[in-house]
């Protein structure tokens, strides 16, 4: 478990009570990544460009054309400078990757602990409240993270989980594997959703979603609202006894 979790509150918004209260039994509603990028006129859950890798202009391309028939290859190269504008490959492989997004308040950015006057001090992007007015906020995020492997092993499944990286995509992305970890990498336009994800591989391609259930989890997490949630934090949050212990 990395340290840095313990310093973490995750928090999921949702439009409907209802959905609040199935994450509060345990139970993770998960799309594909195809869902996001397929989502049209949806400025905070739609992104084209999701698990995408991009080339800016003064990139060094390398592209190999093979004949599927004959298994003939043509190899050739785009020295920097040649690209007119930037070029986004998309790893198909990836589409039926089962994500779960979560807000992440990170007290360690602050140079703080999770307690009364960090939470004071936390100021939650307007644009988080777009996705709806009803929240859960998980405070022992170690707990949680726990059972959501154990959960993904008891079904075989791939699992992946941390913080996205957001990258301007004008310099390009950052060395990343051709594998899940592409799924971490967003565009800084969406740095604002400071976004902790899960992300389930279930090694079954297709494009309906998927409910991970970790079991109840109201111990380790409180519902909220845009108007308690500070309170509801000061109240609950700091008495409960350190994340991580078990």
């Amino acid at each position: 478990m990395n340290p840095k979790e313990t310093n973490l509150l995750l928090i999921k918004v949702t439009s409907k009570l209802d959905h609040a209260d199935q994450f509060l039994r345990g139970n993770l509603y998960c799309n594909r990544l195809r869902y996001f990028r397929n989502i049209e006129n949806d400025k905070q859950r739609g992104d084209r460009y999701e698990a995408s890798m991009v080339y800016p202009p003064d990139s060094l391309l390398t592209l190999r054309n093979t004949n599927l028939k004959t298994g003939e290859s043509t190899t050739w190269t785009i020295p920097p400078g040649d690209l007119a504008t930037n070029i986004w490959l998309r790893p198909n492989a990836h589409d039926h990757l089962s994500l779960f997004c979560m807000y992440a308040v990170d007290f360690s950015d602050l140079g703080e602990t999770p307690n009364n006057d960090a939470i004071k001090n936390v100021e939650l992007p307007e644009e988080l409240w777009e996705f709806g007015e009803y929240s859960v906020v998980v405070f022992d995020v170690p707990t949680f993270i726990q059972r959501a492997e154990r959960a993904a092993l008891a079904r075989n499944y791939r699992f992946h989980r941390g913080r996205v990286v957001y990258y301007d995509p004008v310099l390009g992305l950052p060395d990343v594997p051709l594998n899940e970890s592409l799924a971490f990498f967003k565009r800084n336009q969406f740095a604002h959703q400071k976004e902790y994800r899960f992300a389930f591989n279930t090694s079954i391609a297709g494009n309906s979603a998927i409910t991970v259930s970790i079991g109840n989890i109201s111990d380790i997490a409180i519902p909220a609202n845009k108007d308690n949630i500070r309170q509801r934090l000061l109240r609950e949050v700091t008495t409960k006894p350190t994340p991580g212990t078990y």
